[in-house]
């Protein structure tokens, strides 16, 4: 051996050598890929995904599971279960429903349970028709995630005897984490029945005790119905939660429940952003009722979002029973037989930025607000109660006012009375509607400033222009045309003058429609020149729904005549500029 040579090398030769024969040897680990057709059916691609063996027998079937499997279903198929149930989901999985449905109706059972265990995600499909009494679409304690897909037409049922049990989430039961993007939970039902006592009939579409958020989700047409003589009826027509639920950009809508939440009942912690809450109704709490006697940690917050249509006896918008915070939100056109048209409140009530109007309830029993214990208004507005007057405080009810607040016929110590020249609900650009002030309302640049959010409910930078006082409300008004929509502007402004572009409905709609357009033309500007590319983006896709181009104006177009399509095309034009995706 040369005395030089290391004598370690021949060894480090040959560890190397051995290393890399060991690694070709062993097989990569990686996800199985199962196609549902054939031979390979949805439960044994359930099976093997779960066990990662091959439960069919080798070369039979479905290949053996590895890891974190997929399952690809055949575009737009639809399965039938009818002779047994599918396997508990325990592991990781992914079923691709390339818009498949999985129909339960001919087995009376749910589709999916999900173990602690287990992981599912499912994208673009359709569980429809499942039967339980917990989850009669899917059962979840592990994690759950739905991409573009549907839970509709499902229903849980309850055990009776003098006592009423079950009967919870009639389209999803969620105690683990469950996360909703692009979904519907539509039409189904939780029933339950009819006893001396019970507790059952929760969640018509959604019971979460666990973890869950929804994003650009809609929750409708779902119900929870039954009596009880004694105990808590059915309540939360679209949803209940006893644990931690988020709502960004989803809507609630539709819903009805025999006792409480027609649209939401909310006993855990629960925040809505940028949502709507609209024609849902229930005795109490119409579109929501949150909170409860017994707990003290229940908190709802509304923030960027509107309350809308709902209708009940006490509380047709939203009844409380501990803790809301509603900031840069409107409620409005709720209705109550009795007390609370927009708001019943009897825990502790803090409204920031935020405008009620419209909403009615029974002769001195709060159209806008009926107030029995704690109430914080900061920066609001309070107007146009149909009946039952714009703020009432009851039995002890207490207001405290920071900033500037106008309450149209000045009850609860309102600073401003009068009328706050507010337009109808409308898209005035943003996600969720609002009411715009006219240019002559006591509500611009009057409120306190150092109170002020940062932006409206629509998104906008407060104030406008910039340096001048904010408005009361949750409707900032612009009075300056942000440059980068100065062109379009000018050309509807001409539009509107010369007669070529006009706002759609009869004539007293017609004006109104027509500015609510402009503003949304001012607002994907100003969210351009904010830096808010994607909200810019997605202004001018609404934006562009809005506008009439065939001289047939639909419900929900704003705009129409002889230069709409040339309108249409301005707004199409600024795609490229803006690098919208």
């Amino acid at each position: 051996m040369n005395p030089t040579q290391s004598p370690t090398l021949p060894y480090r030769r040959h560890a190397l050598i051995l290393a890399l024969t060991l690694a070709l040897a062993s097989p990569t680990l990686s996800a199985a890929t199962f196609n549902v057709s054939g031979t390979c059916t949805l439960d044994s691609a359930i099976s093997n995904a779960n066990t990662d063996t091959d439960t069919d027998g080798a070369n039979v079937g479905c290949p053996a599971g590895n890891g974190a499997d997929v399952i690809n279903l055949a575009k737009k198929a639809t399965y039938a279960l009818a002779n047994k149930l599918l396997p508990t989901i325990s592991s990781v999985i992914t079923i691709n429903g390339n818009h498949a449905t999985i129909d339960s109706k001919a087995l009376y059972a749910r589709a999916f349970y999900i173990t602690n265990t287990g992981n599912l995600t499912l994208n673009k499909l359709t569980v429809k028709n499942g039967y339980e009494q917990k989850g009669g679409g899917i059962l979840n304690r592990g994690q759950l995630q739905l991409n573009d897909s549907t839970i509709t037409g499902n229903g849980v049922y309850a055990a009776c005897d003098y006592y009423c049990f079950g009967s919870y989430g009639g389209g999803i039961f969620n105690s683990g984490t469950a996360t909703l993007t692009n979904s519907k939970i539509s039409n189904n039902t939780a029933d339950a029945g009819y006893s001396i006592n019970g507790d059952s009939g929760r969640g018509g579409g959604i019971y979460n005790s666990g973890v869950m958020t929804l994003t650009n989700s809609t929750v409708s047409n779902n119900k929870t119905l039954g009596s009880h003589y004694r105990g808590e009826g059915p309540m939360g027509g679209g949803i209940i939660n006893f644990g931690t639920m988020t709502l960004n950009g989803s809507t609630v809508a539709n819903n009805s429940a025999d006792s409480e939440g027609g649209g939401i009942r909310n006993r855990g912690t629960m925040t809505l952003t940028d949502s709507t809450v609209s024609h849902n109704n229930a005795p109490s709490g119409g579109g929501i009722y949150s909170g409860h006697f017994i707990f003290s940690s229940n908190t709802l917050t509304l923030t960027n979002s509107t309350v809308v249509n709902n209708q009940a006896t006490g509380g047709g918008g939203i009844f409380n029973a501990q803790v809301l915070n509603l900031s840069n939100s409107t409620v409005s056109a709720n209705k109550a037989s009795n007390s609370g048209g927009g708001i019943a409140n009897k825990g502790v009530l803090n409204l920031t930025h935020s405008t009620l109007s419209a909403n009615q309830a029974a002769k001195g029993n709060g159209g806008g607000i009926f107030n029995l214990h704690n109430m914080t208004l900061t920066n609001t507005l309070i107007a146009n109660s149909q009946s039952g007057g714009d703020c009432v405080n009851k039995s002890g009810g207490i207001t405290t006012l920071q900033g500037v607040n106008l309450v149209e016929d000045g009850s609860c110590g309102a600073d401003i009375m009068g009328d706050p020249k507010l337009v109808t609900l409308l898209d005035n650009g943003g996600i969720t509607a609002t009411q715009a002030l006219l240019a002559d309302s006591p509500a611009l640049d009057t409120a306190n400033k150092p109170l002020c959010t940062n932006q409206d409910q629509r998104g906008i930078s407060r104030p406008q222009p910039s340096g001048g006082g904010c408005d009361i409300g949750a409707f900032e008004r612009m009075t300056s045309i942000p440059n980068t929509v100065a062109s379009v502007v000018q050309f509807f402004d001409n539009g509107i003058l010369t007669g070529t572009l006009v706002g759609t409905g009869n004539t007293k709609q017609s004006p109104l429609f027509s500015s609510a357009l402009r503003n949304q033309l001012l607002a994907a500007g100003r969210y351009k020149n904010q830096n808010q590319t994607a909200s810019a983006c997605s202004q001018l896709s609404r934006t562009l729904k809005r506008i009439d181009t065939d001289n047939t104006p639909s419900s929900g177009e704003y705009v129409t005549g002889s230069d709409a399509t040339a309108l249409a095309a301005k707004l199409a034009g600024l795609f490229g500029p803006w690098s919208c995706q």
